[in-house]
């Protein structure tokens, strides 16, 4: 069952991301059939509660959201081909959800999210683009798909491209540029934020960088620590380490998402890639550079700025350290059913959904099973890479 706070295309309506609230076991939280249901099937028939207007003067969360969700076991997923094609580097991520709105047990104390800040509110993101088309947490790594589908016939590589650069403002801004936004110079931060964020657009991954920040902070509620261009050291460089780091309220406390993305076409290549990546940034040698160069870049206006920087410190061991991180996986890929069809359809969603599955095993027979941390897959499957890039060329121009 999954509370992921972020927008639910199906009510049209926003799940309060300030924090994730402590949970009750399934059972008690909430009362529905969670029975297996394939995409497309028809949800429980359930009475959803009263939504009032959630803003400044009505803090009220909305009613809460039940994903259901096919029970396959890690393994069993259907099998699908992907080609193994040349590819530069870059980064991305998609899912899939079916939702119904369940009548919500009493609550309790235990129940009540956080008294914090630091998540988004939906009116300082874009307008969501992207569907959560397939959302499996049963899974272990967790499975996200996430899609922009078709408008007229035609995949919305376009669209997407215009969305990557909505999200220009929220991926460069530090948290303290966040907080005292002005109106008047608006524009001038976008520039600015654009030439921080491209410099002369020899980065190749950053589409995949910029999906991964949004699906982050839509999808599961997280906030920003730092924006990794400020490790930049020149404004062409490419920043190494991890793509994002971010911060998310977890059932257990304040977890560190430390994100990795890949911009590719060719699936294959991308899990290939993130895995040696993972190897590597999760050794204790590199691990203990980054972190203390994470924490360096902690502004102290964070709302958590001092409980990160005792878990990031030197002295923090690195067992207690790896309980409290999270893995973003954001993979792109051209997708065969993506590119086969022109409309969003049942035999599409089938389709897609058995792709986003066979993906997932692709992914999980490779990853070390050793690796200490907790690790959340999230695939964005595209027409073609080439559709999106020229697009994102096309909406840079503008800037030059």
């Amino acid at each position: 069952m999954s509370l992921t706070p972020g927008w639910n295309p199906n009510t049209h309506a926003w799940r309060k991301p300030e924090c994730l609230p402590r949970r009750r076991p399934p059972q008690q939280a909430l009362q529905a059939d969670t029975s297996t249901c394939r995409v497309g099937s028809e949800p429980p028939q359930l009475s959803p509660l009263p939504r009032p207007p959630i803003g400044p003067s009505d803090p009220s969360p909305p009613a809460l959201v039940v994903s259901h969700r096919p029970q396959v076991a890690a393994g069993a997923a259907r099998s699908a081909t992907f080609r193994e094609t040349d590819d530069s580097a870059g980064q991305l991520g998609v899912v899939i959800r079916i939702h119904s709105v369940a009548q919500a047990a009493p609550r309790e104390e235990d129940d009540v999210p956080h008294d914090c800040s630091c998540g988004p509110s939906p009116d300082d993101l874009p307008v969501p683009l992207l569907t959560d088309r397939l959302v499996d947490d049963t899974l272990t790594p967790s499975l996200l798909g996430l899609t922009v589908d078709f408008d007229a016939g035609t995949w919305r590589g376009p669209q997407m491209a215009e969305h990557l650069m909505d999200w220009v403002l929220d991926f460069a801004l530090r948290h303290s540029e966040r907080k005292g936004f002005s109106h008047g110079r608006a524009l001038d931060a976008l520039r600015s934020a654009i030439r921080r964020t491209f410099g002369n657009g020899n980065d190749r991954g950053l589409p995949g960088e910029i999906l991964l920040h949004l699906a982050c902070r839509q999808f599961y509620g997280s906030d920003t620590v730092i924006a990794k261009i400020f490790f930049k050291t020149a404004t062409n460089d490419t920043v190494k380490g991890f793509d994002s780091v971010h911060v998310v309220h977890g059932e257990d406390g304040l977890e560190i998402w430390l994100g990795e993305a890949k911009f590719y076409s060719s699936l294959p290549h991308a899990v290939r890639s993130v895995v040696k990546e993972l190897e590597q940034h999760l050794g204790a040698d590199y691990l203990q550079d980054e972190r203390l160069m994470i924490a360096s870049k902690i502004e102290d206006i964070h709302p958590h700025a001092q409980e990160l920087r005792s878990l990031l410190h030197k002295n923090t061991p690195l067992e207690e350290l790896f309980t409290r991180v999270t893995i973003p996986v954001l993979l792109t890929y051209d997708s065969a059913v993506t590119g086969a069809h022109t409309s969003v359809c049942q035999e599409y969603k089938d389709q897609l959904e058995e792709e986003l599955r066979s993906g997932w095993t692709y992914f999980e027979q490779r990853i070390p099973s050793s690796l200490p941390v907790t690790v959340r897959l999230i695939l964005v499957p595209l027409a073609t890479k080439e559709i999106l890039t020229a697009a994102l060329k096309q909406e840079l121009r503008q800037w030059r």
